[in-house]
């Protein structure tokens, strides 16, 4: 009985550590104006599509510029689209 017990709680420990492993991405980077200071664009939109599934996320830059999108299938190929108002949008595939 107490090796059943003991087989039981492994393979529960066994399920809960695979359904805690996610096969998603991370990107990260940042955005800066072009001109020579190279200035930090606040609130500009990050957008990242998934061409194979039509996968659609974004976020929006920090204080610093920067960004991070989690949660991203693996898989591509993706393409990053960058808008800010009054800039040209930039696409990156």
């Amino acid at each position: 009985m107490k090796k059943v017990f003991l087989l039981s709680c492994f393979l529960l420990f066994l399920i809960i550590q695979l359904s805690a492993q996610n096969a998603l991405g991370k990107f990260s980077g940042s955005v800066t104006e072009g001109s020579g200071e190279k200035a930090s664009m606040i609130g500009a939109t990050v957008l990242v599509i998934n061409e194979s599934t039509g996968f659609k996320t974004g976020v929006m830059t920090d204080a610093d510029g920067r960004f991070v999108v989690d949660d991203l299938p693996l898989g591509g190929p993706y393409t990053v689209r960058i808008s800010f108002v009054g800039y040209t949008e930039k696409v990156f595939r």
